[in-house]
Formats: structure tokens, sequence, C-alpha cells
């Protein structure tokens, strides 16, 4: 039964994060004017709103799974806009932090490093929006962004260790 209320519990957290996104690509869109790919952002949200339907109509099975969706669904929304500069890279934490709570020790490291990997990827691999920032900072601006990420970094390993013995 707990498994049930994990996967409610869940669901209506994901119903807010894809409102808080949606909400967010429109107000970068229309309010701060900035040129953001969009479509495909809006693209993205659909997978999410389609996975949390299948989510909210009972298919427990495996939690994991949907966390691990929505980190891929992140870093997709945060490659179409800035990577690592977009301040919403932070909602990594979020999810690590909601495995620690939900999930099995394995899944939570599963989530923490799938984390982690991603957001060092962005690192490499993202489309610039120059209106997040990512331009004008000087040259000091990528050695705050690697700060940034080991910070993220080292709060990983301690999500997966909130756990009593045994839980794994």
């Amino acid at each position: 039964m707990a498994r049930v209320t994990n996967a409610q519990w869940l669901a209506r957290m994901r119903w807010g994060a894809l409102a808080i996104e949606a909400a967010s690509i429109l107000v970068a869109e229309r309010l701060l004017g900035l040129e953001l790919p969009t479509a495909w952002m809006w693209g993205l949200l659909t997978v999410g709103a389609v996975s949390n339907l299948w989510l909210s109509l009972g298919s427990v099975e495996v939690l994991g799974g949907f966390f691990v969706l929505d980190v891929a669904l992140l870093t997709g929304v945060l490659y179409l806009s800035g990577g690592p500069t977009n301040p919403f890279s932070i909602i990594y934490v979020v999810y690590v932090a909601m495995s620690a709570v939900m999930l099995s020790g394995v899944w939570t490291w599963t989530i923490a490093a799938l984390s982690m990997v991603s957001f060092a990827g962005l690192f490499y691999v993202h489309i610039p929006a120059s209106d997040l920032g990512e331009h004008g900072h000087g040259e000091n601006f990528q050695t705050h962004l690697y700060g940034m990420f080991v910070a993220f970094d080292l709060r990983q390993p301690r999500a997966a260790l909130w756990r009593e013995p045994g839980t794994w």
C-alpha cells in the first residue's frame, strides 16, 4: 500500500513540476522575450505529461524509472536552454532528494549518478543561451560553473546515505 501512496505523491509532485516548467517557458518566451527552442521544450514537457498520466493510472511497477525519465527530461530542457548556466540546473538535487525518500538505496545511487553524469555532460554539450548569462561574466564564470558542479556532486552521496541500514 505504501508504494501506491508513493506513486500518488510522485504523480502530484510531477504535475506541479510540469506546471512550473510550463510557466517558466511561457515567462521566458512571452514576458522576457528569450529566444529559446520552445517547440522542443514543449515536446519534452508533453513526454513528461504523458508519462505522468501513465503513473497516475496506477503504473507503480518501477517508480525509479519515472525518476530516470525526469532526470533525462530535465537534461533535455537544460540542454536546450543554456546547459549548466541555466539556474534551474539545481533541480537535479530535487530528484536525488526525492529518490532518497521514496526509493531504495540502489535507485537513489542510480539517480545520483545519472544526475551527475547528465549535469557534467551539459558542460560540454548544450545550446548556449546568452540571455541566461552564459556570456559576459568574464573569464571566471566557467570556474564558477565548475564550482557549482563540484558542490552538486559533493551532495549526491549523502542522499543515498539517508537510509536506514538494511533498506538497500
